[in-house]
């Protein structure tokens, strides 16, 4: 399905995939072309957004963003190999050290710890690094998924990789420099609350609900708020209409969440108070996965959600 549209807003995502990478490339003969790969006469979709004049999001930081230099010459190599194999193909990538802001222009290669290598005995010959790679802010468009997929398919053909049930995918979904307003904020709150459990249907059971992921209706303040004051859980009907209510977006941004990272829907990166942050929406429940196709899927499935 095309992405085409005809929505005044111009929507904006950004993906960052987990994923456990083996230290050493695939020798030849096991390196497997995936047919989903462009032809490389074709202009790599990643060159598109390629200075910071060209930010579609307009995100920045009060803090500018640390190139990894504290990692060890050999964690520091590996990454740079990744980070040669994307550039190689026109996607212009920088490491970032954990926990720092990122240039949001550039693909990102950073270490992740809560990311588990692989424990299997047929895995303990390689030496494992926990790794999470992000997109630019892209535009929400065609071009843009197909750089997503022929970023997997390149990691996939060039690198051993695992992935296994510690890892996730999560998509920030923005409107440009714009945010969202309170009347966007309330109607996705609304029906991410109504129809959480058919959301959740589309994830394995232990993304549902999980320690970085938690459910609105078990572990957003909301919630909490009636269980600290001895009552049954709001029913949808009372939830929805408290949120409909709501007549400022520091409230919903609040009361819909459960700390930074363990929602499954994350608004703790929205501002609002004149507070610098990308105004973003963040999606974490789907399962870790380096198929681009499922992860173009999943990204048009929330964009189409907001």
């Amino acid at each position: 399905k095309s992405t085409s549209t005809s929505m005044a807003e111009r929507w904006t995502f950004g993906v960052e995939i987990e994923l456990a990478v083996a230290d050493g490339e695939k020798k030849q003969k096991e390196k497997v072309e995936n047919k989903s790969r462009r032809s490389r006469s074709e202009e790599p979709p990643g060159r598109k957004l390629s200075t910071e004049s060209e930010n579609p999001a307009g995100y920045y930081s009060e803090t500018p963003y640390r190139i990894e230099e504290t990692q060890s010459s050999e964690i520091l190599a590996f990454k740079n190999r990744i980070k040669e194999t994307l550039e190689a193909e026109g996607y212009h990538t920088m490491i970032v050290k954990e926990g720092s802001n990122a240039d949001p222009t550039r693909w990102q290669i950073v270490e992740d710890c809560t990311i588990a290598a692989p424990s299997q005995e047929i895995f303990e010959r390689y030496n494992w690094h926990s790794i999470e790679i992000a997109s630019p802010a892209y535009y929400f468009d065609d071009c843009s998924l197909c750089a997503v997929q022929d970023v997997c398919a390149l990691i996939s053909s060039k690198f051993q990789v695992n992935i296994n049930t510690s890892m996730g995918i999560h998509v920030h979904v923005g409107n440009g420099k714009r945010g969202f307003t309170l009347d966007t904020l309330r109607k996705l709150g609304a029906f991410l609350w109504t129809f959480e459990p058919q959301i959740l249907t589309l994830h394995p059971k232990r993304r549902q609900g999980s320690h970085w992921s938690g459910r609105l209706r078990n572990r957003s303040r909301l919630f909490q708020r009636y269980a600290n004051n001895g009552k049954p859980p709001p029913t949808p009907a009372q939830a929805t209409a408290e949120i409909l209510r709501a007549k400022d977006p520091n409230y919903l941004k609040w009361y819909l969440n459960k700390g930074k990272r363990s929602s499954a829907y994350n608004l703790s990166n929205l501002g609002y108070n004149g507070d610098k942050a990308k105004p973003t929406i963040e999606f974490r429940q789907h399962a870790g996965t380096l198929d681009g196709m499922r992860i173009s899927a999943w990204i048009q499935t929330v964009v189409e959600i907001v």
